[in-house]
């Protein structure tokens, strides 16, 4: 597994990463799920898009060694804070390391 800085060419996956951990039939494999109090979407594509559109938010990303993304970050730095959010796992590694891999990663 390996983090780097995703890109905007990873919206798509970012995009059906960050629902399958929060919503929907698949987010209930894993212990992220709002599917039974929350309907809907999580995130979209254009909202995605305006984050790699502003100089102070960066978006790691985890990648398998298939290169299938599996984990993420959004980190948002206004000095001398760093607002970290959209953190997600795929629910079926969850429970694996990733996240504490994100967060390693974040904090350097």
């Amino acid at each position: 597994m390996i983090v780097t800085k995703a890109k905007p060419t990873d919206i798509p996956e970012l995009n059906t990463l960050i629902n399958s951990a929060y919503r929907g039939e698949i987010s209930k494999n894993g212990w992220t799920t709002e599917a039974e109090i929350l309907d809907g979407i999580r995130i979209d594509e254009e909202t995605l898009t305006t984050y790699f559109e502003q100089k102070n938010v960066s978006i790691l990303k985890c990648s398998n060694a298939g290169g299938e993304i599996i984990g993420t970050v959004y980190l948002e730095l206004n000095t001398p804070k760093l607002y970290l959010g959209m953190f997600a796992v795929s629910p079926f590694v969850q429970g694996k390391g990733i996240g504490k891999m994100l967060l390693k990663e974040a904090e350097e």
